[in-house]
């Protein structure tokens, strides 16, 4: 319903005054409407207007059509001059208003209303009834074609005003402030302007931009879009933006000076400050997004693309527009998208490249699920352009169909940006599917391991399939390279990749320089290591297992277990797996020929039991984790260090995919018990194949007979730094050697390892042997003779510190006869003899331990000390003479700092015996030990008692002409002085034999001949 009213100069209106006043309106105007709409009624003629105009020139005068909301109501105004009033004073016009509800300006625009047929040029009669109307004609000169065609006759000049004129309405309106000034001469030319501004904008918008299309006082009109004439004055400090229609198009919007343009309320306040104020004459304002859209929508007389632009910016659901719902405020109701926001959003989904990341952002934040379908058709079409932000916001909005490839796009974005969070799964399996190709170049591509763990947590979560070569491929590059955080990427994975990410990265760690390794391998990771299988990875394992020892996670003991499982690998050759091939760790690609004897590893579980494809949790049931299994019957029960629980053979605990590989020592061939030797009868023999060494350590492989054990007739000597066993060797045992060998008859050479049996020549790096028990290749090149080594400085460092006797007991109850085929271990017993003292029981115990259980030199070590413990229950001087005998012999196989040890030991016990028993004991002797044990007596000598012991001891060598030249020059020192001589005369004086025997030493002492003893006397 529209109501109508009539303004004019009346001589006595309805209630009957006189002057201007509603002459007539409409039945049933709503009360209080009139005194609203009279601020609309004002009409002036234009300055340079004549003061008396003749008719024709007021028909000429420029009609003023306006428009304003109010409140629920809107009122559309028409004002015309006529001349004279009733009392022929010249300034009465006629203001036709029509008061409309929401439902008569629906998809109405006001300005259509200009030269509507429903205008009046002659006011009514003095309350004369104006009927009601129930329709709104428009009239025939705004329609969009003919404003097109009229647009298109101005050429570009025109399009570049257009797109100014846009950019001001779009400012005021949605700041809510400012206003634009149209100046020409000719109305028809504003109302032109203002007919394409308002059919550039959704109807709802058009229907809040109030207009009018002249005023004699643009600065007080209270109106968006104001026009007027040249010769109307403005104030400089006006605020809006004047137009001057008159001057070149290619001007565009422009201010006089100290004028002011609307601000634009999406600019930063300090940008306003500069720029939205006061400005100069010659200011232009650059239109716009949504200018510049609309603007090429004219260009190319693209209606559609204008209203579809509208219908994105009107209100969501709205087919009418309610003026009370913005309150006659313009800056209120742009609806879900303003206009600049809309006019990206359709040049977008048109493929234009030029939207900007920040006008996405906005269409993301204004998307809601009641937009047209059309819209999501385009936008399907466009999800390979959109960003991030867009493509979720789509997504959440759209229908199923582009909510799908919306969530591949997101996807797709997410896998090659860290900065991206990990969208949910797409819904359809084929969806996740598409994504196999993007997921395996994310992986390839990432640069360091932060960005691969973001590609694959990325893909699992997406439920995207990963490929697990490509993934463990990848993280074997970037770990051997040292490029990343090993311990935050595995704390972030998710648990269905971790094991595939470690077996990689442990792949790359073998093939790292050692300074990459102690970077990557902080404790946190060695703690998730423990847990893998590091068989095949021995420089990574030997760091894992050191870690767990210096946080006692591990005891040392524990720790040479873990490493000697290591030990087959430690010089087997291994590819890079960053090649064409992956490692062996994770047991799905070739790798290194498997060494013989040694169990296949576990697949049961974890990592080594994949499919091509590892899917995220969309599509993939986790596995349950693999935990070690237990060695064969009669291995040795281990103690778990992480559980305290107890499992045979190998920890219980969880350990995707880890081997139990254990080491055994060769059925029938250990060696067998030996006790200390009687007195006077050392024993040099070799121990037999029946005895039972007992409980020798870890077992569970079979190795070939002879490759481990130990002769003690070696005739080579043991050279320092050297390891492992030998028997029936003839040549000497070289430095840097490990292993074992059986029937050598060449020396083993500095750096090689294993063993051999039957070889007749030395054993060079290259040949073919067993560690441990195992059947091994060794290396033929610098890389596994560089592992070997780093694996044998791990040993070294574990056993720093000597062992004591009981910890040294626990090893070889482990280890039986493994121990010794390493260097750094087979002097482990030595050491602990030497630090706790080879008179120590424990040290006893621990030697007739070693002696029955491992071969080699460790047995001529243990042999060693049993030897200076019996020294001491010698029966007879032949007996103890035999033993150190016997330690001379050992000399030149045992550790290089036991012999003296032990002459120290026997020379301290036989020191204990009498004086006869002594001297026989260094008759029977050769040169270099009777001179060694006369040495060691001499050392020791503290008390008088002694020195008169040794002293007879040197008395009896002389008497049966077998001095022992320390020992004899000695006591001619001693003689030599008054008061032991006497005394020792006074010792001896029971024994006439031995009174003449130090008599003669006396004067042999003196210079004196001596008496000629007899031989056959003796």
């Amino acid at each position: 319903m529209a109501w109508q009213l009539h303004y004019t100069s009346a001589e006595a209106g309805p209630a009957g005054r006189a002057g201007f006043q509603f002459v007539a309106e409409s039945p049933g105007l709503p009360h209080g409407v009139t005194g609203k709409v009279a601020r609309h009624l004002a009409y002036k003629p234009p300055p340079t207007a004549p003061l008396a105009p003749a008719p024709e020139q007021i028909a000429r005068m420029p009609v003023a059509l306006s428009y304003a909301p109010l409140g629920e109501l809107s009122v559309v105004t028409r004002c015309v001059y006529l001349g004279r009033d009733y009392s022929g004073r010249y300034g009465n016009f006629l203001g036709h208003a029509v008061v409309a509800t929401a439902e008569e300006l629906t998809g109405l625009r006001p300005v259509e209303l200009w030269r509507s047929p429903l205008w009046q040029d002659v006011p009514a009669s003095s309350g004369t009834p104006l009927p009601e109307l129930a329709d709104l004609p428009p009239g025939e000169a705004v329609d969009p074609d003919t404003l097109g065609a009229w647009l298109a006759s101005g050429g570009d000049a025109a399009y570049v005003r257009l797109g100014g004129l846009l950019e001001n309405v779009r400012r005021a309106l949605a700041g809510g402030q400012g206003r634009i000034v149209l100046v020409c001469a000719d109305v028809e030319e504003i109302v032109r302007w203002i007919a394409v501004v308002s059919c550039s904008l959704p109807w709802p918008v058009a229907a809040r931009l109030s207009f009018v299309t002249y005023s004699a006082d643009p600065a007080g009109a209270p109106h968006i879009i104001v026009g007027t004439t040249p010769d109307v004055w403005m104030p400089t400090d006006v605020e809006a933006a004047v137009v001057r229609l008159d001057a070149p198009a290619d001007a565009g919007a422009r201010a006089p000076a100290g004028a002011t343009v609307p601000a634009d309320p999406r600019a930063p306040a300090d940008a306003n400050a500069r720029t939205g104020s006061t400005v100069s004459a010659d200011a232009t304002v650059k239109p716009g997004r949504f200018a510049r859209t609309v603007t090429d929508c004219w260009r190319r007389m693209d209606l559609d693309g204008i209203d579809a632009i509208g219908e994105l910016g009107a209100p969501p659901g709205s087919d009418t527009f309610d003026a009370a719902a913005v309150g006659g405020d313009a800056a209120a109701g742009w609806g879900a998208f303003d206009p600049d926001t809309s006019a990206a959003l359709l040049a977008f989904c048109r493929g234009d490249t030029s939207v900007t990341d920040a006008e996405q952002s906005a269409i993301a934040r204004a998307l809601s699920k009641d937009l047209p379908d059309w819209l999501w058709d385009d936008l399907a079409r466009a999800a390979g352009r959109m960003g991030f932000e867009l493509a979720s916001a789509v997504r959440a909005h759209a229908p199923e169909e582009t909510a799908e490839l919306c969530a591949l796009r997101c996807a797709v974005l997410a896998l090659t940006d860290p900065a991206l969070p990990a969208p949910s799964p797409a819904s359809r399996p084929e969806t996740r599917g598409a994504l196999a190709a993007e997921t395996a170049r994310a992986l390839a591509a990432a640069r360091d391991l932060e960005e691969l763990g973001h590609a694959a947590r990325t893909a699992y979560a997406v439920g995207a399939p990963i490929d697990a070569a490509g993934l463990e491929r990848t993280a074997a590059a970037l770990a051997r390279d040292g490029r990343g955080d090993l311990a935050r990427l595995l704390e972030r994975l998710p648990a269905g990749l971790r094991d595939t990410v470690l077996s990689g990265a442990v792949a790359g760690l073998e093939h790292s320089s050692a300074g990459v390794r102690d970077q990557m391998l902080v404790d946190a990771v060695c703690e998730r290591l423990w847990r893998h299988d590091l068989t095949h990875a021995p420089r990574t394992g030997t760091a894992v297992i050191l870690s767990l020892v210096r946080r006692e996670r591990l005891t040392r003991v524990q720790a040479t277990e873990e490493l000697l499982r290591l030990a087959p690998y430690a010089t087997a050759s291994v590819p890079d797996p960053t090649g064409t091939e992956i490692s062996d760790i994770s047991g799905t690609q070739v790798g290194p020929e498997e060494p013989e004897d040694i169990p296949a590893k576990d697949t049961t579980g974890g990592c080594d039991e994949r499919t091509t494809d590892l899917a995220g949790p969309a599509s993939w049931d986790h596995p349950a984790p693999a935990t070690r299994g237990h060695a064969a019957p009669g291995t040795v029960a281990t103690t778990d260090p992480r559980t305290g629980g107890t499992a045979p053979g190998s920890w219980d605990g969880p350990d995707p995919g880890r081997a139990v590989t254990s080491i055994s020592v060769p059925a029938g061939t250990a060696p067998g018990a030996w006790s200390a030797p009687d007195a006077g009868t050392p024993d040099t023999s070799a121990p037999g194949p029946d005895a039972d060494p007992g409980n020798r350590g870890i077992t569970g492989q079979t190795t070939t007979a002879g490759t481990s054990g130990s002769a003690p007739a070696n005739s080579g000597p043991r050279e320092a730094g050297a390891s492992g066993s030998g028997a029936g060797n003839s040549g000497p045992r070289e430095a840097g050697a490990s292993g074992s060998a059986s029937g050598n008859s060449g020396p083993r050479e500095a750096g090689t390892s294993g063993s051999a049996s039957g070889d007749s020549g030395s054993g060079e790096a290259g040949a073919s042997g067993s560690v441990a028990g195992h059947s091994v290749s060794w290396v033929t090149g610098e890389v596994g003779s560089q592992r070997a080594v780093e694996w044998d400085a791990g040993l070294v460092e574990l056993w720093e510190q000597a062992p004591g006797p009981g910890e040294c007991a626990v090893l070889v109850e482990r280890l039986g006869a493994a121990l010794s085929d390493s260097s750094a271990l087979s002097d482990l017993p030595a050491r602990a003899f030497l630090a706790a003292g080879l008179d120590d029981p424990e040290v006893v115990r621990l030697a007739g331990q070693v002696r029955h259980a491992v071969p080699g030199y460790p047995a001529k070590d243990a042999e060693v000390v049993l030897l200076a413990a019996g020294a001491g229950e010698a029966a007879r001087p032949a007996d103890a003479a035999a033993v150190l005998q016997r330690l001379e012999e050992l000399a030149r196989e045992a550790h290089e700092d036991l012999p003296a040890a032990a002459r120290a030991v026997v020379a301290h016990a036989l020191a204990e015996r009498d004086a006869r028993f002594r001297a026989e004991v260094l008759t029977l002797l050769p040169g270099a030990p009777r001179g060694a044990l006369a040495r060691a007596w001499l050392a020791a000598r503290g008390s008088r008692d002694e020195e008169f012991a040794l002293l007879e001891v040197a008395v009896r060598l002389h008497m049966a002409d077998a001095p022992v030249p320390e020992l004899d020059s000695w006591a001619r020192a001693r003689l030599g002085g008054w008061s032991i001589s006497g005394s020792a005369e006074a010792r001896f004086k029971r024994d006439p034999e031995l009174v003449a025997g130090l008599k003669d030493l006396k004067d042999a002492t003196k210079g004196r001949r001596g008496r000629p003893w007899k031989r056959e006397d003796r």
